[in-house]
């Protein structure tokens, strides 16, 4: 779980979230197996057209997180 949201050098842009995406929403004190899963309903870019937040569902509700928060599964 723990190599899902490993990230390279950012010279180039990363794969991009989109809406519809399933995600695993990683939180700091639970531990991996734990980790609610999500989709991606909104995106919410900044000024400069970067998107750094996400609004994801979950069975909890609807969460806003941060995309380094958000691991894509492989299979998309």
């Amino acid at each position: 779980m723990h190599t899902l949201q490993q990230r390279q050098k950012w010279n180039t842009p990363a794969n991009p979230v989109k809406e519809g995406m399933v995600v695993v929403c990683l939180q700091d004190n639970v531990t991996p197996l734990h980790w609610p899963l999500g989709v991606i309903v909104q995106l919410h870019p900044g000024k400069d057209g970067i998107t750094r937040v996400a609004s994801v569902k979950t069975k909890q509700g609807v969460f806003q997180r941060p995309v380094v928060k958000l691991c894509p599964l492989p299979t998309q």
